[in-house]
């Protein structure tokens, strides 16, 4: 969606949202690379978690992320 809105043909859409210029949505588009270069795909991609699940009670519920903690973006994206 970021790149046609900051394509030629979806320059006018762009105008029309408003409160988006050409330049913030040329530093999302950096950011959103940058993440899939560290991998995020993985956890992006990945079917919707059921939240019931993990808020059952008495059930304790972990997290590993090892695999991604020398990827400091997608990392605390991820926390996040």
């Amino acid at each position: 969606m970021l790149q046609y809105l900051t394509s030629d043909e979806g320059k006018d859409e762009l105008k029309s949202i408003g409160g988006l210029s050409s330049q913030t949505a040329g530093v999302l588009l950096r950011d959103i690379l940058e993440l899939e270069q560290q991998g995020a795909e993985k956890f992006f991609g990945a079917p919707e978690v059921d939240i019931d699940y993990l808020i059952r009670e008495g059930a304790i519920n972990l997290l590993e992320l090892l695999g991604v903690q020398d990827r400091p973006r997608l990392f605390s994206t991820f926390l996040m």
